[in-house]
């Protein structure tokens, strides 16, 4: 058992604390291959990348849970992340966090898809996934 400090002074009505993975909910992210894809356009290369994300609930309770995952983001102007897709997510453009609410019911499985696609100079190595 661990300990932890809860600050409270910037408490409101209401205080969201996460307590940790939940074994009972089962994550796995893959490499869509279908949606996998290099072409080149020029002086340019775009790599489309997809995920499939499923979430199974083996709990025999109703489960509520926030899942995060995240587009690349590029400081380099002559890299561009475009086509970003997730559906039913809210996508934040700043940090490239896409945010998924779901409702599982018991012993419910969901699947989720991340896409988007990398525009680069030709000759230039960057890992797109991982």
């Amino acid at each position: 058992m661990g300990q932890g400090f809860i600050d409270m002074r910037n408490v409101r009505d209401t205080m969201t604390i996460s307590l940790g993975r939940d074994k009972k909910v089962i994550v796995r992210r893959e490499l869509d291959k279908k949606r996998r894809s290099v072409k080149t356009l020029g002086s340019n290369v775009r790599e489309a990348v997809g995920f499939t994300i499923s979430v199974r609930n083996t709990r025999k309770e109703k489960v509520n849970l926030t899942l995060v995952d995240q587009f690349p983001l590029s400081a380099d102007k002559d890299i561009e992340i475009e086509e970003k897709e997730a559906p039913g997510a809210t996508i934040n453009e700043q940090t490239g966090i896409a945010e998924w609410t779901l409702v599982m019911e018991p012993h419910a499985l969901k699947e989720l898809s991340l896409f988007y696609s990398v525009k680069f100079p030709k000759g230039s190595s960057i890992n797109t996934y991982k």
